[in-house]
């Protein structure tokens, strides 16, 4: 973009045809060609030819970010993550659909890996995190949280805005499985989707186990 002190509106590349070669996985290269009439008093360099004192010339910069629905997982995690919604597959797809008002449940499940060969199995896993995503429009209960902690389910929780709970295992037993069922109300109308949820071990924060996000459709109340 252009406009005085490095401002202006940034120029979005793209197009259909772009975006379906850039979401595929692997090493992709961006060629940027820029075309402009030069200010009086310069001339344009023409094509091979090798620039001097009076070429005409403009500072750019090229910035590039994306996102992903749900990342890769890492290899090495050494637990692995599903979480669920009630009322989902109503229509036959992946989304679940609730009322305004109604009250749903996510269920958390969390599965540590076997023992490695040579490993005494009464060990078990250092401090274990799991990350649920939660779609905007749905509304987790403080009171049932800290009811989830005092059974023993979790050692410790926190949240992360409205749209991520975090859980906290001091440790976790080899081929051990966890479940947390988290009830939630669907608060406003409308299709909305959580970000994606996670779990690792606390020392290996790099090595994530990833799943689809939360999909829910909020219907209004009769």
């Amino acid at each position: 973009g252009g406009g005085g002190g490095g401002g202006g509106e940034p120029l979005q590349l793209g197009g259909a045809e772009a975006e379906a070669k850039l979401s595929t996985a692997g090493d992709h290269s961006v060629e940027v060609e820029l075309e402009f009439d030069p200010p009086k008093g310069t001339q344009k360099r023409k094509e091979g030819e090798k620039g001097g004192e009076e070429e005409a010339s403009m500072p750019f910069s090229i910035d590039a970010s994306w996102s992903v629905t749900k990342p890769t997982d890492d290899q090495g995690c050494a637990v692995s993550l599903s979480t669920s919604l009630s009322n989902t597959g109503g229509k036959g797809d992946a989304r679940a659909y609730m009322k305004e008002g109604e009250i749903g449940e996510i269920t958390l499940t969390l599965r540590s890996m076997e023992a490695p060969d040579g490993t005494d199995a009464k060990e078990g896993l250092p401090m274990v995190v799991a990350i649920v995503g939660v779609p905007s429009s749905l509304e987790v209960d403080d009171a049932r949280l800290k009811l989830i902690k005092k059974e023993g389910l979790v050692d410790f929780y926190e949240r992360m805005g409205a749209t991520e709970m975090v859980f906290y295992w001091r440790g976790m037993a080899y081929g051990a499985e966890k479940k947390v069922v988290i009830p939630v109300t669907a608060s406003i109308p409308g299709t909305y989707t959580g970000r994606s949820s996670r779990a690792y071990l606390y020392y290996e924060s790099e090595k994530k186990s990833w799943v689809p996000p939360l999909e829910v459709e909020v219907e209004p109340a009769a």
